[in-house]
């Protein structure tokens, strides 16, 4: 039993890190984004 708690709770924080991954990536290219609309603007 305790073994799959800790299999299961490595598999949870590779699922979180791959998420942060891939939301990073998304927030990086939005930002730019943003700051690509700011220069028009100004």
């Amino acid at each position: 039993m305790h073994v799959y708690t800790v299999i299961g709770f490595i598999k949870r924080k590779a699922l979180i890190k791959e998420l942060a991954d891939v939301y990073h990536g998304e927030c990086l290219t939005y930002c730019q984004e943003l700051l690509e609309l700011q220069k028009k603007v100004k």
